[in-house]
């Protein structure tokens, strides 16, 4: 029969936390202050206010990405304040309230010129370059 020693290992003085998390990072969110400086930055590019309106959503409405881009027109209630969000991946679709500087950026956004339908316009706007590969079917 082997022999037990009566001292702890090195794994027992380590917490739990540390030795089954140790490959996750630390945070995995952004703070209120990373979120406005997200915000700002969004409105300085060539769509800002595409943009700016973009990542309000996401970030107020907990929305994916493919939920933000299907997101239309009819699916925004201006008058009662409210946005109705079609969830993927068998999610409850509910209507959330949509807050005062949310709807004002809304309200820029449709006033634009050049409008759709869709309240998120695709993202890729500029075509493809005529060296790119082509599928054949």
């Amino acid at each position: 029969m082997a022999k037990r020693r009566n001292g702890e290992s090195g794994r027992a003085t380590r917490s739990a936390a540390h030795t089954t998390d140790a490959h996750e990072r630390g945070k995995d969110f952004l703070n209120a202050s990373e979120v406005d400086r997200l915000l700002e930055g969004s409105k300085k590019g060539r769509h800002g206010t595409r943009d700016h309106l973009l990542m309000l959503m996401l970030y107020r409405h907990g929305l994916r990405v493919s939920e933000a881009i299907a997101l239309r027109r009819d699916d925004v209630n201006l008058q009662g304040a409210r946005l109705w969000v079609r969830r993927l991946k068998n999610s409850l679709s509910v209507e959330h309230p949509i807050a005062a500087n949310e709807l004002r950026a809304i309200k820029r956004y449709l006033a634009r010129p050049q409008r759709s339908t869709a309240v998120a316009v695709p993202i890729r706007t500029r075509s493809a370059p005529e060296h790119a590969p082509r599928c054949s079917i």
